[in-house]
């Protein structure tokens, strides 16, 4: 029986796309592991680059104070193998502002196979004796950019930390709140980076996290920044925390029960004795922080994956140079977890789960297994 139309651009994508799409995630993600560092110095300095000519600019009197740096995915860019990222300096006027300031970001590393795909796609499609068209070869192309790009989120995400410390940021004017995001031109784009300029009122934060998270109002949302701040004691569960910045923070004794931490950084808080017991820690950054006597029972810090799908996950829960001193990981599922230089003298884990877990053998000696 002779196939319709839609039959066949089914036939064609399950036989032809979907493989070739599945190779080249599969390739990606090991490329990504494998050359982070590197994926990350290239991001700063773009970066650095973007901070010096908006700083020229402002010392000139040609740019007021910087509220936002987009970096913007150009589908076009694909289509012309340019491989480039937008990236884009705004006042609070965002795409409104009168004079805003564009460079590029080389995105080669993430596209640099699609050529190839379209080659094998274009010689595949003409088997189909002219029922599929090249456009649909092209549709093809840009949906991938959906599984694509959020390893660029990913390398911005390790990157600001470091990012903020350049000499050519700190130089900036900048507004009463700065945001680094990443997204689509002119489409949906999420913050990689938030930075208040003026003090934040410790209480309403403690308040905020404090209140009953299932109303869904008020709280804290989603990407918000609260560095640096002394909420020492603050009890919150069940809340949605993603991509929250606590890092530098004094969170002693604290508790984050049940909470959605995917992706949230605590890089240097303190935060001895805090409870994180059954939260979603993926992607998660607690490098250097103090978490002296901390309970991670039974959390989950499990890459996600589905279909071509590779984030979050793909940075791990991540606790290099920490100080785990007493903290408890009894029943943890952590998945891509890394525990570089961490002191973990007398943390328990469960002995079931040692295989899970990637540590040196001197950790290994002085964790206690139960």
């Amino acid at each position: 029986m002779a196939m319709n139309k839609q039959q066949v651009i089914q036939h064609f994508t399950e036989h032809h796309g979907m493989p070739a799409f599945e190779h080249q995630i599969a390739e990606l993600e090991h490329y990504f592991l494998q050359n982070k560092a590197g994926l990350v110095d290239g991001l700063i300095d773009s970066f650095r680059q973007m901070c010096g000519h908006l700083h020229n600019l402002q010392q000139n009197g040609r740019k007021g104070p910087i509220a936002f740096i987009h970096y913007s995915m150009l589908r076009t860019s694909v289509l012309d193998q340019s491989f480039t990222y937008k990236m884009e300096g705004y006042s609070e006027k965002w795409y409104g502002d009168p004079e805003p300031f564009f460079h590029a970001y080389d995105a080669g590393w993430l596209y640099e196979d699609i050529p190839i795909i379209r080659q094998v796609l274009d010689r595949a499609r003409k088997t189909y004796m002219n029922h599929i068209r090249a456009g649909v070869v092209e549709g093809m192309l840009l949906r991938q950019l959906e599984v694509l790009h959020p390893f660029v989120v990913a390398i911005a995400r390790i990157a600001m930390p470091l990012a903020i410390q350049l000499p050519e940021y700190k130089a900036l004017l900048k507004a009463p709140v700065l945001r680094v995001r990443v997204g689509e031109y002119m489409d949906f784009s999420e913050d990689v980076y938030v930075e208040h300029q003026e003090p934040r009122d410790e209480q309403d934060i403690r308040n905020r996290l404090e209140q009953d998270q299932g109303q869904g109002q008020g709280g804290i949302q989603p990407y918000d920044s609260l560095r640096g701040l002394d909420l020492k004691g603050v009890k919150c569960k069940a809340a949605d925390l993603r991509y929250v910045d606590f890092s530098h923070s004094e969170l002693t004794d604290s508790g984050f029960q049940s909470c959605a931490l995917i992706g949230s950084r605590w890089s240097a808080c303190s935060a001895a004795g805090a409870d994180f017991r059954h939260s979603l820690l993926t992607d998660a950054d607690f490098r250097h922080a103090d978490l002296r006597g901390a309970l991670f029972e039974h959390c989950s810090g499990q890459p996600f994956k589905e279909g071509l799908h590779r984030f979050p996950g793909l940075l791990g829960v991540q606790f290099d140079g920490a100080n785990l001193a007493g903290a408890s990981f009894v029943g943890a599922r952590l998945g891509r977890a890394s525990f570089e230089g961490a002191n973990l003298e007398q943390a328990v884990f469960s002995a079931k789960d040692q295989e899970f877990f990637r540590l040196s053998e001197q950790q290994r000696q002085v964790i206690q297994w139960v």
